[in-house]
């Protein structure tokens, strides 16, 4: 057995014994649409809540954030992809960016896109200041409730919902001479006045398809990408089909744009009827 796959046993082990009520997080408004199931993640000495939307059909596509700051990439999904199609998820965490969380007294903070790999979970507690296994453990175990509860092994594709600011992380940051040029195994800027707006995917058929679309798109190097902990990375390591569908912060219409865009381009993008099966693609 791969590490990757022991950690991720591990993980959906611990949260398998993480069973125990848990202080229930405060509303946070907006609030996700009607028919969301509440679930706490322990995390530390409290919890962080997660909204599970419902769908009509099971292993489906997965719309994931994760940064609940980012409130124009949940708007967006909720706009273009109708929830009967595919079940969004969304961390509630006081429309903010990093968790903050306490072990033992100790106060941490993390970015819950770099908590999936073991090299991650250490990379971010260092980054924001304080480091300590009981802290690694506390965050290995949260996301394995996450990746359980959410139900991202069963998807047929996981799209992540994310938005930026300009002149920061963009689809030039993987131009070669980038800082992110590593990760990548091709990038197209097909719109290279906004390159904030961009898909990073890891399947190539999807890459050529939007790139023939005229989008910005970076391909990920699924075998030498760099172990930052992020979804995409766990997504390449188990196979899944992932696509990142990133835009700058208010641009609603350009990231509804895109999703619509993709919609048509993954497998179970719409839940088959009775004794039909889910187009084939992604």
């Amino acid at each position: 057995m791969s590490a990757t796959c022991r950690y991720l046993s591990v993980c959906l082990l611990l949260a398998a014994c993480a069973r125990a009520p848990a202080p229930q997080p405060a509303p946070v408004p907006p609030l996700p649409p009607p028919g969301s199931l509440w679930h706490a993640l322990a995390l530390g000495d409290a919890s962080v809540g997660l909204a599970v939307g419902a769908a009509q059909c099971e292993g489906g596509v997965l719309l994931i954030g994760l940064h609940d700051s980012e409130q124009t990439a949940r708007l967006a999904a909720q706009q273009a992809w109708p929830a009967r199609d595919a079940r969004l998820v969304w961390l509630l965490n006081g429309q903010r960016r990093a968790l903050a969380f306490t072990v033992n007294g100790d106060t941490y903070r993390a970015d819950p896109n770099r908590i999936f790999t073991p090299a991650g979970v250490a990379a971010t507690l260092a980054y924001y200041g304080k480091d300590a296994w009981p802290a690694r453990q506390a965050l290995a175990r949260f996301a394995g409730q996450l990746l359980a509860t959410a139900g991202v092994a069963r998807a047929s594709a996981v799209v992540a919902l994310h938005n930026n600011h300009a002149g920061g992380y963009s689809a030039a940051s993987y131009l070669a001479g980038g800082k992110l040029a590593a990760a990548a195994r091709a990038v197209h800027l097909g719109e290279p006045a906004a390159p904030d707006n961009f898909f990073y995917l890891t399947d190539a058929r999807l890459f050529a398809a939007l790139s023939a679309q005229g989008f910005n798109v970076v391909l990920q190097d699924n075998a030498r990408v760099p172990d930052d902990g992020s979804l995409s990375v766990l997504a390449a390591r188990l196979g899944l089909v992932y696509v990142n569908v990133e835009a700058r912060q208010g641009e609603v219409d350009a990231q509804r744009r895109m999703l619509i865009a993709l919609r048509p381009l993954l497998r179970g993008a719409h839940c088959p009827g009775a004794g039909e099966r889910a187009p084939a693609g992604g």
